[in-house]
């Protein structure tokens, strides 16, 4: 579910007049709504390592830099958390980059029998 809705919102990202824009897509939170006792955090970061929108508190851990897809486990708000990073590149005439999605599930949320969202 985490790397179902992470992958809905970097499908969503597109670029307008040469900056990239994100419109929170209805799938995502359709996706998420399948699990109502369940909180997810996100961060969308730019390719300077701006946060375009979401939590600035979700960053990689030392040791994994880029935009590499991949799973970790950290802090979220003082909480062990499951992350995905899910990335898309651009080549646009007006501006190119990547754009990672990072998403975050505290673990001990309610997890409904499925082990971490995956």
């Amino acid at each position: 579910m985490l790397v179902g809705a992470a992958n809905d919102i970097a499908s969503a990202i597109t670029v307008v007049d040469g900056h990239p824009v994100l419109e929170l897509p209805h799938s995502a939170f359709e996706l998420l709504a399948l699990a109502p006792d369940d909180r997810i955090g996100y961060r969308i970061v730019g390719p300077n390592g701006q946060t375009l929108t979401g939590y600035d508190e979700i960053a990689l851990p030392a040791g994994l830099a880029g935009y590499s897809d991949v799973f970790f486990d950290g802090a979220f708000f003082g909480e062990a958390a499951r992350y995905v990073v899910v990335s898309r590149r651009f080549a646009e005439r007006t501006w190119s980059g990547t754009i990672g999605s990072r998403s975050a599930k505290p673990a001990g949320e309610k997890r409904h029998g499925r082990g971490y969202y995956a």
